[in-house]
């Protein structure tokens, strides 16, 4: 199981978000297999917010973005 976490902004208006997910890797996480994909199914459900910045992480653990 993964965690992505990321930031996502709506204008001006930035918040922290993740998303955890059991079909991709870390590894491929890490290189942008996998967080691709779920950074963008997740900006076509959210059409105003814009993902500035993402990290692959396991899940529990805290990672300042």
């Amino acid at each position: 199981m993964i965690e992505l976490a990321f930031i996502a902004c709506l204008g001006a208006q930035c918040r922290d978000f993740s998303l955890t997910f059991a079909e991709v890797s870390l590894l491929q996480c890490q290189i942008g297999i996998g967080a691709q994909m779920q950074i963008t199914e997740w900006e076509r459900s959210h059409p105003n917010w814009r993902v500035a910045k993402y990290r692959c992480q396991i899940p529990g653990t805290f990672a300042k973005l």
